[in-house]
């Protein structure tokens, strides 16, 4: 339901965004109009699922050799009774010996601002220590469990953090921190390595539109062809280092107030569109896959506009 709602118009869709975020009671009216049909699922498990997802994959052009971003939610597993190493093993096979694995990790830190304190915090006063084999992540099961498959690689670089297995995991790990202020997405991230290897991204049971963080490459990594000011906040980081050495470093990152003006019901229907988003069901399951390469040249040639940020005048 709410989804319909802010596909009405990507206009109507900012100005929700924004009072979501800046007045409490419509925060609470739209979080329990989200959380009616968010209920947890029984697990059962279904015979013959795994496979039938596997060569929906498939059907999709995922192939040996292939680099697969796969964005996951719990619910998957809940529906199916799945164990998510054997979804992890499963597309491991797909891949293939000379593919890449990877998954969001996004880190849990105990003390970053939340909610609404994100828009209001000095976050530029905050130095959150991070692990890349010890913090803890917020973005599932299957990243969880891939972490802990032998020849794992998890990114150094704390913001959209990324786990990796395979053929490419050391590679595009290599440059991530360089640079005095590097970006979470930027030339030197391995979300940009995935991007230039011509990776693939899978949503398994999400609204893969929402948790798009590919979406940021084409602001990271031309960052110098972005027309909106003031994009960028700093972040401190002591990063642990595979010696336990800790290493100081400032990170750029996108203001979350900008995220207010995100329309991705917008970006979503346009995808469709231009048949650069398919999707499926597969025992209820819904799967969307787009290429990362149609993805960032399908923003860079609108990114003049700003586009799928819709940004009020006031705001600029």
């Amino acid at each position: 339901m709410l989804n319909r709602i802010l596909s009405l118009n990507p206009w109507v869709e900012v100005a929700i965004r924004t009072a979501y975020w800046r007045i409490p009671a419509v925060h609470a009216l739209l979080s329990k109009i989200h959380d009616r049909g968010n209920g947890a699922v029984p697990a059962e498990p279904v015979p013959d699922a795994l496979p039938r997802i596997i060569e929906a994959i498939r059907a999709f052009g995922v192939t040996h050799g292939d680099i697969l971003i796969v964005h996951s939610d719990l619910n998957l597993l809940r529906r199916l009774g799945l164990r998510p190493a054997d979804v992890n093993a499963a597309l491991i096979e797909l891949l293939g010996p000379d593919g890449t694995l990877v998954m969001p990790a996004y880190p849990l830190f105990a003390h970053e601002p939340k909610g609404q304190d994100r828009l209001a915090v000095d976050v530029g006063m905050l130095a959150m220590r991070y692990d890349p084999q010890r913090t803890p992540i917020w973005t599932g099961l299957l990243p969880h469990a891939l972490m802990r498959t032998p020849g794992a690689r998890r990114s150094a670089l704390p913001i959209n953090s990324l786990v990796a297995l395979g053929r490419h995991a050391d590679s595009m790990f290599a440059t991530e921190l360089e640079g005095e202020r590097p970006l979470p997405c930027g030339r030197q991230s391995a979300w940009f390595y995935c991007l230039e290897h011509g990776a693939k991204i899978l949503g398994l049971g999400l609204d893969l539109p929402h948790s798009l963080t590919m979406n940021h490459v084409a602001e990271d990594s031309y960052a110098e062809l972005w027309p909106v000011p003031d994009w960028y906040r700093d972040r401190w980081f002591e990063i642990v280092m595979p010696d336990g050495a800790l290493l100081e470093k400032r990170i750029g990152e996108r203001h979350p107030r900008w995220a207010m003006n995100y329309a991705e019901r917008t970006l979503a229907a346009d995808l469709r569109r231009a048949n650069i988003l398919r999707e499926t069901d597969v025992e209820g399951i819904h799967m969307e896959f787009l290429p990362a390469r149609e993805h960032i040249a399908f923003l860079n040639a609108r990114k003049q506009s700003h586009y799928p940020y819709f940004i009020f005048p006031f705001q600029r």
